[in-house]
């Protein structure tokens, strides 16, 4: 029997493709995994509550968290437009999930992580970028937790539509997240992002909006660069467009794994802005980047 399993169902009504996903997992798994990961887009995002409660009732997870998102995957499928279902699970021994919210303060105060976890150990974390500061929260582990791990996503389905659950309660703010032991997960990186145009200065920006790129409107900058592409990076960045974020501002050249990926969240025509899914400072060097 494996310790892990996920399932990937694109039919479009709910209760099918929970049928079809949790199938799947039973199928590899058997029922009452210790962990279960949801993930849903398109118009199955509506549906997130009764997926929730189905899952619960179908699969028995002692724990469960789920998120929103544009695109979704599962071993070798992927899907980025229309209705999908992702459900993954595991063996994990006994976790802890948690909702964590951040309260305004500065910096800001987080609410939701216990005290008596082990430091040592995996958080996996889904967020909404929108409404919970995720560098800060970084920052915050970083100086009290220095040991723990940090994996997971951002919701990405943008301000005020991004959905998350925390068993079998949707919320459409702050945070969820389960908190590995030591010795369950270890984490790699993987860029899936290659950067195309060219690195510009932020120049003008305000937390997560870009408002100039190089001393001209962060928009005509991505606009003039998509009219430049080949025709096949312009097919990847209609599929998608992501920012990166230069880690090592002493680099002269840039390539893959050079970069923090955020997703592109949107923009403002009348502002000739760009909505990204961290804030930038002033000051820092980014490209524009493709899934690829």
């Amino acid at each position: 029997m494996a310790r892990f399993a996920s399932g990937l169902s694109v039919h479009p009504e709910a209760a099918v493709a929970v049928g079809e996903v949790v199938g799947a997992v039973i199928d590899a798994l058997g029922p009452g995994p210790d962990l279960a990961l949801l993930f849903v887009s398109g118009r199955m995002v509506d549906h997130l509550g009764d997926i929730l409660r189905a899952v619960d009732a179908l699969l028995c997870p002692g724990e469960m968290l789920a998120a929103t998102a544009v695109g979704v995957l599962a071993g070798t499928e992927e899907t980025e437009t229309g209705d999908a279902v992702v459900l993954w699970a595991g063996q994990t021994g006994p976790v802890a999930t948690v909702r964590l919210e951040a309260l305004p303060g500065t910096p800001p105060i987080f609410v939701g992580l216990p005290d008596a976890i082990d430091d040592q150990g995996t958080i996996i974390l889904l967020a909404d970028p929108t409404t919970f500061p995720i560098e800060e929260f970084l920052s915050h582990l970083a100086e009290h937790r220095p040991g723990m791990v940090v994996v997971g996503g951002l919701a990405s389905l943008g301000p005020g539509r991004n959905r998350l659950g925390h068993r079998e309660t949707v919320h459409d703010s702050g945070a969820v997240a389960v908190v590995l032991p030591p010795g369950v997960a270890a984490s790699v990186v993987s860029q899936g992002c290659r950067p195309i145009g060219q690195p510009w200065i932020v120049t003008a920006g305000d937390g997560q909006m870009l408002h100039e790129l190089g001393g001209v409107p962060a928009l005509d900058r991505v606009e003039q660069m998509i009219a430049d592409l080949d025709p096949r990076d312009r097919r990847c960045a209609s599929s998608g467009l992501h920012i990166g974020i230069v880690v090592d501002e002493g680099l002269t050249d840039f390539g893959p794994g050079d970069f923090l990926i955020r997703g592109v969240m949107g923009a403002d025509r009348g502002r000739r802005s760009v909505a990204v899914g961290a804030p930038i400072d002033v000051g820092r060097t980014v490209q524009f980047q493709v899934r690829d």
